[in-house]
């Protein structure tokens, strides 16, 4: 893990994209002597695991949407289909 002062941020950002990525080391931005930002190398499974950790609504609207299907011969029995 490093820190960062913002403005060094500001001025390196591709620089430091790239340590992130190759190095997969996780930077601390410091904006006035105190920690502001978190930046951290992600892939897509823990892009998900962060979606479904910090913004629980959406696993939360996936279970219920599960809940909300019927089965077809209901589908049928609703449109008068069945014979």
């Amino acid at each position: 893990m490093k820190f960062k002062k913002i403005t060094d941020a500001h001025k390196n950002f591709g620089q430091l994209v790239q340590l992130i990525e190759e190095q997969d080391e996780d930077v601390i931005l410091i904006k006035n002597g105190k920690p502001c930002i978190l930046l951290k190398a992600m892939d897509e499974d823990a892009l998900e695991d962060y979606i479904v950790a910090k913004h629980f609504s959406v696993d939360k609207l996936a279970k219920e949407a599960v809940g909300d299907t019927i089965s077809l011969e209901e589908v049928e029995g609703e449109l008068g289909l069945q014979g």
